[in-house]
């Protein structure tokens, strides 16, 4: 916890950053739920905008809003599917607009924090890539992929690892539940963010990171290890090798399935970040 408390930095901060960046926040480019459909364009997102009702800073977007129209209120995020593989799906579940404004611009926040803090930078994949190339070259690093990754980061564990005022931040917008057009039913969520939140990249990164570090700073007997060791990118990890086992049985611990698959820490190969690297050589497929 105190990892991951020393990267976020205190909530004044976040929402000093919030107050000046809301009235330019904006929209995420995909669909945003609508209640039991989906909004698709700008436009019906700035003339039908849709928040949750738990929204914290809703009447600060209704107050700024000038010549947008009316906000509606709406239970939840909207489950609906993307192709990942020819025969694979993958779930993602769009936030109403006014939430993802907010979810966007803590992203946004969270991304600045990661790279000021620990030299994590998420809008360049190139750290990861070259750690698997060193990698696949000495044999030096591991790399950990998890399985359904966001959809494993449990209310409970961000609770347990972010500071209260943190937590409660997040909490407020966030939605609660979301729309099966499968069963037309409102669920409850069990995790805590989904694909569609705008700051489920982010917040994940910090707690992979965090648990990598805090793992390592134990198994060490308290004995620090340099943060441009380890790269994280969502739930691509890397880090020496030597740490493999242990950061895997934490990360078991917390709730998280390792992909076997994807994750490698002995031999020539190594993969992270859509980079596949065969004793130092790139060797990734053209896809179709």
């Amino acid at each position: 916890k105190r990892k991951v408390v020393s990267g976020v930095n205190n909530i004044r901060s976040l929402e000093l950053h919030f107050g000046e960046n809301y009235p330019t926040s904006r929209f995420g480019p995909g669909s945003s739920s609508a209640g039991t459909e989906l909004f698709s364009t700008l436009g019906e997102k700035v003339v039908c905008g849709t928040s949750t009702g738990r929204h914290k800073y809703m009447s600060d977007w209704w107050s700024q809003r000038g010549d947008f129209g009316d906000v509606s209120i709406v239970p939840g995020d909207y489950l609906c599917f993307v192709p990942k593989k020819v025969k694979v799906a993958r779930a993602v579940l769009p936030a109403p607009s006014m939430n993802m404004r907010s979810q966007l611009s803590v992203g946004d926040y969270l991304k600045e924090r990661l790279k000021a803090v620990v030299g994590i930078n998420l809008r360049n994949q190139m750290r990861n890539r070259s750690l698997a190339k060193l990698g696949s070259l000495t044999d030096s690093y591991c790399t950990v992929d998890l399985s359904s990754a966001s959809d494993t980061i449990s209310y409970s564990i961000v609770m347990s690892l972010l500071p209260k005022p943190w937590f409660d931040f997040l909490d407020s917008i966030r939605s609660h539940r979301f729309f099966d057009p499968i069963d037309k039913k409102w669920k409850e969520y069990a995790k805590f963010s989904a694909m569609g939140n705008g700051f489920t990249f982010e917040l994940e990164t910090a707690i992979f990171y965090s648990l990598v570090e805090a793992t390592i700073f134990c198994h060490n007997n308290s004995v620090p290890i340099n943060q441009r060791e380890i790269a994280v990118y969502g739930d691509d990890m890397i880090f020496p090798k030597e740490y493999y086992h242990v950061v895997c049985q934490s990360l078991v611990g917390c709730g998280f399935s390792v992909n076997l698959e994807k994750s490698f820490s002995s031999g020539p190969f190594r993969e992270s970040c859509g980079g596949d690297y065969f004793n130092g050589f790139l060797v990734t497929p053209y896809k179709l």
